[in-house]
């Protein structure tokens, strides 16, 4: 858990980042947040960044390639932790499945990231 409160202030400052928009964060985030980490534990993590990779954008603007951006942030600003990529599935799509190591940094980020997401308001749309 400490790696992951160590990880809250890149997770609030990705969230400002790619997120927020008018002081608020569009209500679908929450969701895609919640379903990352449901599709890691069923189908693995590489499968889960190529499907949020490919989604299509909603109508609303709501991107699940935006949360990937989140995570990716968070990670690579990481001390210890360099991918050699410019986005999650560019990382995946040189080093296969990835390592141990950067797959639970990229979970712990996905987890920071669902945690800031609390923080700011909801839009009404």
């Amino acid at each position: 858990m400490n790696e992951i409160n160590n990880m809250i202030p890149q997770a609030l400052a990705a969230v400002r980042k790619h997120l927020l928009s008018n002081g608020s964060i569009q209500k679908e985030y929450n969701g895609y947040i919640a379903s990352f980490g449901a599709s890691i534990k069923q189908s693995g993590l590489p499968i889960t960044v190529a499907m949020f990779a490919r989604a299509d954008r909603k109508s609303d603007g709501a991107s699940k390639e935006l949360i990937l951006k989140c995570i990716f942030d968070v990670v690579n600003n990481q001390p210890i932790t360099s991918m050699n990529a410019t986005n999650l599935l560019e990382f995946f799509e040189k080093n296969n499945s990835g390592t141990p190591y950067i797959n639970n940094r990229i979970e712990q980020a996905a987890i920071a990231i669902k945690l800031a997401l609390r923080t700011f308001p909801q839009s009404k749309n």
